[in-house]
């Protein structure tokens, strides 16, 4: 990627033995800064659906909780949850925020297919009052990124007045 970086990439590299290295400025591992010897694929992060609380709507996440907030990876027909690596994964407000306390195989979603049920303590993952989405990172056991959202609505959250004051 030359000229942009959103830090989401990952690369698989074939080429020449002690010849190819891969980073954002080129390959200072020969005398041709930047030149390539081989291929680089680059590839994102694959997007997978996500269900925060599985089986109800709004997902409300009570922020003064000391529980655990339940989170699906679900199963597609393109996809399967139990491939994701439970060490890797983190979910919260950015998606970095907490690991999971557990994890399980299950089918929320009725779709005949095993989901990825993972547990968050509330408090771990990082919510403001205001947000609207939960986010989920992990990379499968195989070492490929995945990523999914879920919307959200965080409580309690007091209500926001604004009081103008005349300075003299």
């Amino acid at each position: 990627t030359v000229g942009f970086e959103d830090n989401e990439e990952n690369y698989l590299a074939i080429g020449l033995n002690n010849q190819f290295g891969w980073n954002d400025e080129g390959n200072p591992n020969n005398d041709t800064q930047g030149r390539l010897f081989g291929y680089a694929v680059e590839y994102e992060q694959q997007i997978v659906g996500l269900d925060i609380k599985p089986g109800g709507t709004p997902n409300v996440i009570n922020l003064g909780a000391n529980g655990k907030i339940p989170v699906a990876i679900l199963s597609s027909p393109t996809f399967d949850a139990s491939t994701v690596d439970p060490a890797t994964i983190t979910f919260g407000h950015s998606g970095t925020e907490a690991s999971p306390v557990s994890s399980s195989l299950s089918d929320v979603d009725g779709d005949g297919r095993k989901d990825l049920v993972c547990q968050f303590n509330t408090q771990d993952a990082g919510f403001m009052c205001g947000d609207t989405i939960g986010c989920l990172r992990a990379k499968t056991k195989v070492g490929w990124p995945v990523k999914g959202s879920d919307s959200i609505q965080t409580t309690p959250c007091p209500p926001f007045t604004l009081a103008l004051q005349a300075m003299q």
